[in-house]
């Protein structure tokens, strides 16, 4: 048996993105782990954002690197036995961020297997295409689990609107929606209060897996019944301007709309676990 412990564990997160939104979704990742008593000394922020201290550190984030520094600072981090990496941000068929300039698995896997003192890590992949995470070698020293939010496919941000804002450092509130990865928010969201999902007496990193599966597709399936809807109406915005002589631009914006729309009608996400043995041995 593995404790996940609020001392001997690293929680690591690594995105590929410009964009706020992904920056946002580890804020409240962090906010999740803080509510488990987990300092900041365990918490370390890699990104490729241009400015990501002006969207963090306002959260008390300041560990926060350049994804160029990973295997460096991962290599000479303070000792932990487990790793906890989460991935973020954008993906791409040959690895993580944009295929000119891709961040491969098998580095960000290296990189993790570096820490001092490990003996076992868990990676979990939000982002689109994380089946280029998938069917790696999971059982060499330090054992891997590996959760995907999806396999060769896009993953899902949906807009969510929190209850009560998250808190910034100075107590005032900070944001409260934001375009999130569903299966991310999922996970965390079970970290904050974990459950025995599956009913074997016994609160592991698969009931985390079985959570955020469920809770991430069943709000995909409610948002498509919506998408529907909108993608008809646009559909019929498209053929009305079309046979009244509307502007071309005009045409192609609304196009663009319903293509954006049907492409997320059609999303397939279904998460993944790999090395299911070892998760069953992770206990919260």
């Amino acid at each position: 048996m593995h404790p996940v412990t609020a001392t001997n564990t690293l929680w690591v997160f690594v995105s590929c993105s410009h964009e706020p939104r992904h920056l946002y979704d580890i804020i409240f990742a962090v906010d999740c782990l803080r509510c488990r008593g987990i300092g900041d000394a365990q918490i370390l922020v890699f990104v490729d954002h241009p400015t990501p201290g002006q969207h963090l550190h306002a959260y008390g984030i300041e560990a926060v690197f350049p994804i160029s520094a990973l295997g460096a600072v991962l290599s000479t981090a303070r000792a932990h036995e487990h790793v906890v990496l989460t991935v973020a941000g954008h993906g791409s068929i040959v690895g993580l961020g944009m295929e000119s300039a891709p961040v491969r698995p098998a580095a960000l896997i290296r990189a993790t297997r570096s820490v001092p003192g490990i003996k076992l890590a868990t990676l979990l992949v939000t982002q689109c295409f994380g089946g280029i995470f998938n069917l790696l070698d999971a059982s060499t020293k330090p054992e891997m689990v590996t959760i995907g939010a999806t396999n060769l496919n896009p993953s899902a941000s949906l807009g969510i609107q929190l209850s009560k804002p998250l808190l910034q450092r100075d107590g005032s509130p900070g944001i409260a929606s934001w375009s999130a990865n569903i299966f991310m928010m999922g996970f965390f969201a079970w970290l904050r209060a974990p459950t025995d999902v599956d009913g074997d007496g016994a609160v592991t990193m698969l009931d985390a897996y079985k959570h955020a599966g469920a809770s991430s597709n069943e709000q995909l399936r409610q948002a498509k019944s919506g998408l529907f809807l909108h993608a008809r109406k646009l559909a019929s915005d498209l053929e009305v301007a079309r046979e009244s002589g509307a502007l071309p631009f005009t045409l192609d914006a609304i196009e663009l709309k319903l293509n954006r729309a049907l492409s997320s009608l059609h999303l397939h996400q279904e998460a993944w676990l790999l090395h299911a043995s070892l998760a069953r041995r992770i206990h919260f």
